[in-house]
């Protein structure tokens, strides 16, 4: 017997949370995902991390009323906001060539950012007139398995669900 009061185990209340959580279905995996900038879709299969879009609202509206009662509503929808993606270099510099040119053209490209998998249905955003930094990228003479990536930040101006 604990010696701590009110203290006791309450199997029921885990088998419970237990049933919850089984209930919600089998989950998305973070892996499960494609992100392809129309125009350039060879680099679909080099993107190894990224970011879903932000879905926010901006600054609360703020209002006060008698007796200086407080209240926040909902601002305007947010649809614009930046992701970082990090994209896998090829010894033929594909990756950084394929920057360099939408950068130095001042192209604005389209990116989808979809997540798929086994049984799951395709469902994700498509992110419009994007602007396109590429990061430094880590070299490091003592890394002999791992590859080099390129941290890319997309900043998108118009977010829409696909």
């Amino acid at each position: 017997m604990s010696r701590i009061p009110n203290v006791k185990g309450d199997i029921p209340l885990l088998k419970r949370a237990y049933s919850k959580n089984v209930a919600m279905g089998e989950r998305a995996v973070a892996s499960d995902f494609e992100m392809t900038i129309k125009g350039y879709e060879d680099l679909t299969v080099l993107v190894r991390t990224a970011q879903l879009p932000e879905i926010s609202r901006g600054d609360p509206v703020e209002d006060f009323g008698l007796y200086g009662q407080g209240f926040q509503q909902y601002g305007a929808v947010k649809r614009d906001g930046d992701i970082t993606v990090n994209i896998v270099e090829l010894k033929t510099g594909l990756v950084q060539d394929t920057l360099f040119e939408i950068i130095e053209k001042k192209e604005y490209v389209t990116i989808e950012m979809v997540l798929v998998g086994e049984g799951q249905k395709r469902r994700g955003w498509q992110l419009e007139d994007c602007i396109l930094k590429a990061d430094p990228g880590e070299l490091d003479t003592s890394n002999r398995v791992g590859t080099v990536q390129i941290p890319v930040t997309i900043h998108y101006n118009w977010c829409e669900r696909l």
